[in-house]
């Protein structure tokens, strides 16, 4: 977990190498904008049917080929080929388009589809197994793609994103922010939250919240080290009952020795709506 340190140091040092990387990071694309990568004033990449007039930075789709209208300034995307490779493309029987250019022609699909191997036929495309297509869930239709957002959130105006969503009477939501000494509570846009102090951790490995019992654990980094504490946070009224979790394994071991079955330990956090517990070889530890 970061510190509000770190996370300001980690976006200042290594964010920026997300800036001009050829993907868009942000929803509207700006991380990539003429006016973030001037260096790369000269690159442009067309989207998937579009060709690029020669010289500049205009991309043409292929239905605005051979229309009988000049899109590019020299005429690139007419000419006598247009006449010229009208029957090539009816041999090719392609199933969506067939573009004309003047180097030749060629079968191509629709948005959200993909050319099958024969050139011909197209299939669709798994938008959804793009990492970062969507911000929750996403589910794939044919040429498209639906992207939403789990209980307790809303889909934003980009049809992407999803932001926390607060009925009245609830609470508003914070984070829970670790450093290497203690745990910090603020609101979202990073003002303290008041009558709640920072909570002395003796160092933090991990970090989480049980939801039902309102109640924060961590793993200690410093002696004693690799011990589970927990501490309640009721209503954001601070953080109280600070109290060390008695478990016989030592959590921040690196490489445990491998354990029978019946000698194994295993930690569980509770999820919402669960206890939680930790898993002893001679029972179980309930908090």
């Amino acid at each position: 977990p970061l510190s509000l340190i770190h996370l300001l140091l980690f976006l200042f040092l290594f964010l920026p190498i997300w800036l001009c990387d050829g993907e868009a990071d942000c929803p509207d694309a700006s991380d990539e904008s003429f006016f973030q990568c001037p260096q790369r004033q000269a690159k442009v990449t067309c989207p998937p049917n579009h060709i690029q007039c020669v010289g500049t930075r205009r991309c043409v789709p292929f239905s605005g080929l051979c229309d009988g209208v000049d899109d590019c300034e020299d005429g690139y995307d007419e000419g006598v080929h247009c006449r010229e490779l009208v029957q090539s493309c009816v041999e090719r029987q392609c199933e969506f388009g067939c573009v004309m250019l003047r180097t030749g022609t060629a079968c191509y699909c629709g948005d959200g589809l993909l050319l099958e191997e024969n050139g011909r036929t197209c299939r669709d495309r798994d938008e959804c197994g793009v990492y970062g297509t969507c911000s929750q869930t996403c589910t794939n239709t044919l040429g498209s793609y639906r992207c939403g957002c789990t209980d307790g959130f809303s889909l934003q105006a980009n049809r992407r994103s999803c932001k926390a969503r607060t009925d009245p009477g609830d609470r508003p939501p914070v984070l829970l922010m670790a450093n290497p000494n203690s745990v910090l509570v603020t609101h979202l846009n990073g003002s303290s939250v008041p009558n709640t102090k920072a909570l002395d951790t003796h160092g933090t490995e991990t970090l989480d919240f049980l939801h039902r019992d309102e109640t924060v654990c961590w793993i200690s980094a410093t002696k004693p080290a690799g011990q589970l504490w927990c501490a309640k946070m009721v209503k954001l009224k601070g953080i109280s009952e600070k109290r060390q979790i008695r478990i016989s394994q030592n959590l921040q071991s690196k490489s445990p020795p491998r354990a029978s079955q019946s000698e194994s330990k295993q930690l569980t956090l509770q999820k919402p709506g669960t206890r939680g517990k930790v898993m002893a070889p001679r029972g179980e530890t309930n908090f």
